[in-house]
Parts: structure tokens; C-alpha cells; sequence
């Protein structure tokens, strides 16, 4: 090969990489976030205390703090809940859960992250209203529909992982809930958009199925100006069902709703049939989560559960948005019903409004699946509860041509997975990383723990039988556990917070049959162990030394670079790979205009030389690399020598990172660069 043409090669590998690495996708890719420019990093501690003594002394502690943990007010019976906070920002992800038994601390569970050192964490002059006004502009440029009006509410946070503070705008319009996060370290500009709808995926009255309803104590009477009359809204405040006709408004709920009346409080009409069903449920719904888990959901919102319907024509789903709205489709009356008629939907939009006032687990990748989970998880534990038998299958009276839309028993059956292996979707746009599809492996768990058996799919049993603790049982230590971790918690996370559960409140039989079910969806020591330095979806395959890069639904690693001074042999890291994120960042030793990427002959410019404007023309100011590109570093001929990308791929039913796949790809991309230059 010639010396020209390994040099072609070579130019093409780089700007491939630069492709991968680079903000290539454009203001449109939501998920790509610039990495924050900062020499100090901070590794979250896990808290994992399991012996009572301790749980007291590190409650004291938590107790006493005004400086750095705040007491969450609102928690579960056994639970105290305290979020960290740095300079008025709560931190992301930092929150410790006490477990109480008897009134005494016997556990605790989470991160911490109070030996961090922020100090040097820059912050703009952004106020709450001005990252408003950014989340206000960006969203209604892209809504068509021009529902984006009124209510938007704002909080200033500090992402320990990015090491940047970033302001969280929330956007509530009719039939979708936004959120923004806005750069408040370097730019202001919108760094990352969440499409929260958490959607299911998708007197006396009648119901639509036909059964009596019972609406005592929760309808009122009504006397205004168009005379007495009865509206869905109970007098004790616990409740309300209201329609909103398809309109839009500025009011504070964002949605233009009326009350749903009748003459004389006999619901029987066939359009308010749905509607007694909804407020029979959202009272079952209330008086389950009162006596099951013991939170009153009403009081802790300080508002009703307030139930919507008619939102939006034919429509085929139904999601929460927070505080307790609980928004239901009528479905085209054929493939699809009233989701307001099925108990199973109804609690189901229920539990995302417990998540919210617990957890608040992010609405995307693991997290988000665990949100789904936790809601699919309390909506057959509601069955049950009122039925006496465990149904696996949710929203099957809403679907009934599809028979359902999930199942905890066989999530093959609507094709989720069972497994840990075989989750998909992570890090891409997609249903915000796969919260509807990934949910099938602790849906799975779940099931396992309550009834007992081995994993549905054949191909992913361990040959053990889990035995099984009861939906009781199995029931409050899901719930204990999914709201007793952070926000951006993952399956390893939810696993070691149910030991901890099981290990403090239950018994050790209990304890068994939590790590059996987790076995038995692969969500084991092995697995958790290895995915713990990354949580990227490069199934811990990159070599030492390389970083995870998730670009759409691929998945790549790239090798963190060296720095190549100018006609010098001498060459020192330039880049690590981040131990918590496992992406490239710059050598903590470095000064800030040292922390670029070089192109072979270039020479990094220092403060003093751009003053003194020595720079040639093959020579780049770091502080503008940096801008332009990112803080992956990577030279050209580290390229060369030691192979800088490979990518994720399966084969035979293994997963290997090939940089052949890589070579393919690039192959692929120069003919049609040549084609189009023709």
C-alpha cells in the first residue's frame, strides 16, 4: 500500500471517528450532551447499611444536617427519605433511604455523594425564568400543534456525572409532559429533552362492561347559575373526574376541563359509563394505596386524584402527569375501549403518580423501565388485592383484539424481554431507551419472586426454580425498594436496594427468594458487577482504556487518546476513560488549553502564545477545540497504531467488539462520499 493511499485511509478513519465522537447528529439528536469541561470528577458512594446500629448513627447524622441533606417530607411508612444538595441544587442522583421498623432505623440505601468536591463547578448567571423562557422557545418550535402554552415550573439541579449544573424546566400541555434540561455551567442552551407522557404504550352508575358502580361519597351536589345538578367530584376532595373536551388553555393544569354532571345522580348514560368507571377505580385506587402501603396519594399531592378524559379523539392510550393527573384515551371503540373502563390501566397511571412522589425515577433507559415496571407491578398487584387472584396480563379489557399489552407472567408473549440479555433500545430516542420494552425483566422478576418457577423464555433458565413468597409479600418489597432509590437508578441498583429491603424488614427465607428471581433474570452479581463502570450499552466489551459512544442505535468504543506534540517523539495521555461513565475526559493533571484533541502535526496553543500571536496556521487554540469538539482527545497516529474504534456487535449469538465491523462501516461510507462527488 502506498504511502498516499494508507494517508487517504487514514484522513477517512479520523473523520468517521469524529462522526461517532463529535456532535455530528445536530441540534435535532436531543440525547447528545456536551461533557462537562472540569478537571475534578466525583465517584457516587453506595450506601448500603444493613445493621441497625449503624442505620441509627447515620440517621442521627442525616437528621442533624441542614447543610448538604434535605429531609424529603413526603415517604412510605418504613421509609425517610433525604435528597443532597449543593449551594440551593439538589443533586442528581444523591439520595439516601432510611428503613424503619418499629419506628427505629434497622437499614439504609443509596448514594452519596458529600466527599465530592463541587466548588470549582462553574455556574451561569441563568436565572429559573430565563431557562424557562429557553425550554418555552425550543418546545413550541417543535409542536406543530401548538399546544405548548402556560404552565412551566423549574429547578436547578447538579448532575455529579456531567459535572455541570443544569436547570430541569417541566412543560405540561395537553396530552404531553416535557422536560428540558438547560446547560447552566457553559452555554444555556437545551442539552437534553424528556418525552415523559408515561403512557401505558401505548350516586350510582353503570359501567362501560355493564357492572353497577357504586358512586356514593364521590359525587357532589352542584347549585350554580345553570341550576342544581351533580358533578363526578367527591366531597371529601379525594377524587374528581372531569373531560376536556380537546381544548387547550393557559390555566394552571394546562388543560381546559368541565365538569362531568347529571340531573339526578343516575350515571346510566352510555357516555358516562366510562366515567363511573373511572371514579369507582380512582376510589379503590385510593383506599389501596392507603391500606396497602400506607401513603395517602391525595395528601401528599395536596390535591385529588383527578381523573381526565376526552382529551383527545380516538384516542389509544393514557398517561400521568404530575402532580396526580391521570389523562385516559376513549380508544376508536372497536380494536380499542375506553382505557378509563380497565382497573389494571387506571391503578396503573396510579403508580407513576407514587413514583413521582417518591423516587422520581427518570423517565428513560434503565430508570424509566423501572417506572414502567413499578406501575405495571402495582397494577396486578391491585387486582389481586380486590380479586383475590393474581391476572398477569394488563390493559386486556382496553385491547381486547391485541388480549393485552403486557405480561408479567410471558413478556414474550408481547414481545419484551425476560432476560437481562435481551434488553434493547438503550441510549436512543426510542420510547426513551426502551421504558415499555426493558420493563419485561423486572416485570419477570416480579412474577418469579410472587409465584414461584423459572424464567418463561427456555433459552434463559439457570436450571434453578425460584421459590415463591406470595404477591403480598412479593409486592412490598418491589414498592419499598423501587422508591427507595435514587432517580437515575438501574437494575443493579433496584436489586441491591430489594436485598437491603428483604435483609432489614423481612426474613432471611424472603432474602433467597429476592436473589433467586434476580438470578433468574440474569440480573446477578456477575452482571452487576461488570456493569458498574458504565452504564452505556457497550456490555462492558470495551478494552482498557477505551470509552463507551452510543450514536442512534449502535453502540461503539472508542480509545481515549494521547497527546502528540509537533516534530516530537514525546507523546503523554491526554484522556482517560471516565471510571463512572466510562467516557473519554480529559487527564485531571492537565490545565484547561492542554484538554483538546490533536490532529497529527498540530500544535496546542497556550494562553501566552495566542497573546504573543505565534500560532501557524497547522497550530489550534485549545479553549476553541474544545468548543467545537467536545473533551474526547485522540490523535491521529494513536489511530493508526492501536485500532480507535470498535464496534458492539452479535455474532453467533455472542456479543464481541469488532473493529473489522468498524472497517466495514468506514468502507461503506467512503464509496458513497466518492459517489456523491462524482
Amino acid at each position: 500500500m502506498g504511502i498516499r493511499q494508507g494517508w487517504l485511509i487514514l484522513r477517512f478513519a479520523l473523520i468517521f471517528l469524529c462522526a461517532l465522537v463529535v456532535a455530528a447528529d445536530g441540534e435535532s439528536n436531543f440525547r447528545q450532551i456536551e461533557t462537562a469541561r472540569k478537571s475534578n470528577s466525583c465517584i457516587a458512594k453506595l450506601v448500603d447499611v444493613q445493621k441497625a446500629s449503624e442505620a441509627k448513627t447515620l440517621a442521627a447524622k442525616l437528621q442533624s444536617s441542614t447543610a448538604f441533606w434535605h429531609r424529603v417530607p413526603r415517604a412510605l411508612p418504613h421509609q425517610q427519605l433525604f435528597d443532597a444538595f449543593v449551594d440551593g441544587a439538589r443533586v442528581l442522583g444523591g439520595r439516601i433511604t432510611v428503613f424503619m421498623k418499629h419506628g427505629i432505623a434497622v437499614g439504609a440505601f443509596g448514594k452519596s455523594h458529600e466527599e465530592c468536591d463541587f466548588s470549582q463547578v462553574p455556574r451561569l448567571e441563568l436565572s429559573l425564568e430565563e431557562a424557562k423562557k429557553i425550554a418555552k422557545k425550543f418546545g413550541r418550535s417543535d409542536d406543530d400543534e401548538g399546544l405548548r402554552k402556560g404552565r412551566y415550573d423549574a429547578e436547578l439541579i447538579l448532575d455529579p456525572v456531567r459535572e455541570m449544573y443544569i436547570v430541569q424546566v417541566e412543560e405540561m400541555s395537553l396530552t404531553r409532559w416535557t422536560t428540558f434540561h438547560i446547560d447552566a455551567s457553559y452555554t444555556g442552551k437545551v442539552v437534553d429533552v424528556l418525552h415523559n407522557e408515561h403512557m401505558l404504550d401505548p350516586g350510582q352508575g353503570r359501567g362501560y362492561f355493564g357492572d353497577v358502580r357504586d358512586l356514593t361519597e364521590l359525587t357532589t351536589l352542584d347549585k350554580s347559575k345553570q341550576g342544581e345538578r351533580y358533578v363526578l367530584s367527591s366531597p371529601y376532595g379525594f377524587s374528581e373526574v372531569l373531560e376536556a373536551k380537546y381544548e387547550a388553555d393557559e390555566a394552571s393544569t394546562n388543560i381546559k376541563t368541565h365538569p362531568i354532571v347529571d340531573e339526578d345522580n343516575v350515571w346510566t348514560r352510555k357516555d358516562q359509563s366510562y366515567t363511573s368507571d373511572l371514579a369507582y377505580f380512582l376510589m379503590l385506587a385510593d383506599e389501596f394505596f392507603l391500606s396497602v402501603f400506607g401513603i395517602d396519594l391525595a395528601s401528599e399531592a395536596r390535591m385529588p386524584l383527578r381523573g381526565i378524559v376526552r382529551i383527545s379523539k380516538n384516542l389509544d392510550n393514557a398517561f400521568f402527569q404530575p402532580p396526580l393527573n391521570f389523562l385516559f384515551g376513549e380508544g376508536d371503540g372497536k380494536q380499542v375501549l375506553p382505557l378509563s373502563a380497565d382497573e389494571s390501566i387506571v391503578s396503573h397511571e396510579c403508580g407513576h403518580g407514587l413514583t413521582h412522589l417518591t423516587s422520581g425515577l427518570i423517565y428513560r433507559d434503565f430508570s424509566g423501565a423501572l417506572n414502567e415496571a413499578l406501575s405495571d407491578i402495582i397494577a396486578v398487584g391491585f387486582g389481586h388485592h380486590y380479586s383475590g387472584k393474581l391476572d398477569p396480563v394488563i390493559a386486556k379489557k382496553a385491547f381486547p383484539a391485541m388480549g393485552g399489552l403486557r405480561s408479567i407472567k410471558n413478556p414474550q408473549k408481547f414481545g419484551h424481554p425476560s432476560h437481562i440479555k435481551d434488553v434493547a433500545h438503550l441510549g436512543t430516542n426510542f420510547d426513551n431507551g426502551g421504558v415499555h420494552f426493558n420493563s419485561g425483566v423486572i416485570n419477570h422478576w416480579f412474577y418469579l419472586l410472587a409465584m414461584g418457577g423459572s424464567n418463561s423464555n427456555n433459552e434463559r433458565r439457570t436450571g434453578k426454580v425460584v421459590k415463591g413468597v406470595g404477591v403480598d409479600y412479593a409486592l412490598s418489597v418491589a414498592v419499598l425498594s423501587f422508591t427507595s432509590v435514587a432517580s437515575d437508578a438501574d437494575f443493579c441498583d433496584a436489586r441491591a436496594s430489594s436485598f437491603n429491603v428483604a435483609a432489614t424488614l423481612f426474613t432471611e427465607e424472603e432474602l433467597n427468594s429476592v436473589r433467586q428471581a434476580w438470578n433468574e433474570v440474569g440480573v446477578n452479581s456477575g452482571y452487576c458487577k461488570k456493569s458498574s463502570a458504565s452504564r452505556e450499552n457497550c456490555r462492558e466489551l470495551c478494552d482498557e482504556g477505551m470509552s463507551c459512544v452510543v450514536r442512534g442505535s449502535a453502540s461503539y468504543c472508542v480509545r481515549c487518546g494521547l497527546f502528540h506534540m509537533k516534530q516530537s517523539l514525546e507523546t503523554w495521555p491526554c484522556c482517560e476513560a471516565h471510571p463512572a461513565t466510562g467516557s473519554c475526559r480529559p487527564v485531571r493533571t492537565l490545565k484547561f488549553t492542554d484538554r483538546c484533541r490533536v490532529h497529527k502535526g498540530m500544535k496546542i496553543v497556550t494562553e501566552e502564545d495566542d497573546r504573543l500571536n505565534t500560532r501557524s496556521k497547522k497550530s489550534v487554540k485549545a479553549e476553541a477545540f474544545w468548543n467545537d469538539f467536545g473533551s474526547v482527545c485522540h490523535t491521529l497516529n494513536n489511530f493508526k497504531r492501536y485500532g480507535g474504534v470498535c464496534k458492539i456487535v452479535r455474532r453467533s449469538g455472542e456479543w464481541t467488539c469488532s473493529y473489522n465491523a468498524v472497517s466495514e462501516e468506514l468502507r461503506r461510507a467512503t464509496e458513497n462520499r466518492n459517489k456523491n462527488n462524482r
